[in-house]
């Protein structure tokens, strides 16, 4: 459903460029179109700063790390090209990149991966990572959260299910979960809720897992259960007593630009590991953290 979405609004975008050009025929709408394509860029990589600096108006003082105007640069022009290609390539098209199953089996000591994505987005965006897993022998599944503005809980059953399936067709007993941002917190309440013994492990990226104060942005009820402290937050933590149902490792970047303040990503009873400086939607993609994750699922 949400693919369908960014489809149409991925049609509208390129029908608005090419009557913009088509009306500015006179200067040549090859070179109009080029112009308006770069503006669009241009204003994505607006819209990726305005979030960086959003979120260090909203962390309320947090003490972040200290990158000179070059670096932060390279963030936000990195974190732009992801954002790019994630919403404007991989949602609208899911199927031309990637697909939801795995046509490897797991090596004897090998668990096989399943991949959850986060807030507003697709099992596309995974098409790197499962790349990466595969061809080191990794069986990698996806999949996708519908309806993409429900409440969090409201995805247990369908991910429940999906762990079966993933277990029944790799013949696997066990597998390993990771989750992208709302994807870690899915996976926890399907812990919670009793639904996880086949899950051995969870490592999760940029999970705001006390919430995060841009939430506040967010529509639909599983932005309102993601805000900072929210009463689901809390609920979660006490069913946990203190300490998560499985292992879980938390990957998480210092100057993430939606989970504020960033010490949300720090779980406690888990293994948390501190990434190079990168944006939310980079934490997906970014090379290092694919060693980070694939080192994680290979331990013990």
């Amino acid at each position: 459903m949400l693919a369908r979405y960014a489809r149409r609004v991925l049609y509208v975008e390129l029908a608005a460029y090419a009557l913009a050009a088509a009306l500015g025929h006179r200067a040549g709408w090859p070179a109009v179109f080029v112009a308006l394509l770069g503006f669009a860029l241009c204003a994505r990589l607006a819209g990726v700063a305005a979030s960086f600096a959003v979120a260090a108006c909203v962390s309320q003082g947090e003490h972040g790390v200290r990158l000179s105007a070059a670096e932060w640069l390279r963030v936000v022009i990195v974190e732009t090209a992801w954002v790019t290609l994630t919403y404007s390539v991989l949602m609208p098209f899911p199927r031309a990149f990637s697909r939801a199953d795995s046509r490897l089996r797991p090596a004897a000591g090998t668990l096989p991966v399943l991949l959850v994505h986060g807030y507003c987005c697709n099992g596309a965006i995974w098409t790197p990572m499962r790349r990466f897993l595969e061809a080191r022998g990794v069986p990698a599944f996806s999949h996708d959260l519908e309806p993409a503005l429900a409440g969090i809980d409201d995805h247990v059953d369908a991910l429940a299910g999906r762990i079966e399936a993933v277990c029944r067709t790799t013949g696997a007993e066990r597998l390993v979960i990771v989750g992208h941002s709302m994807g870690g917190l899915v996976a926890r309440a399907c812990l919670r809720e009793g639904r996880g013994a086949r899950i051995a492990k969870l490592v999760t990226l940029g999970t705001g897992h006390r919430g995060t104060r841009m939430a506040r942005f967010g529509l639909g009820e599983n932005a309102r259960q993601m805000e900072w402290g929210s009463a689901w937050l809390r609920a979660l933590e006490q069913a946990e007593h203190g300490a998560p149902a499985v292992p879980v490792t938390s990957i998480y970047s210092p100057i993430d630009n939606l989970v504020v303040p960033r010490e949300s990503a720090v779980l406690q009873g888990a293994k948390n590991l501190r990434a190079a400086p990168i944006g939310h939607v980079s934490l997906a993609f970014a090379p290092a953290i694919r060693e980070m994750v694939l080192a994680e699922i290979r331990s013990p």
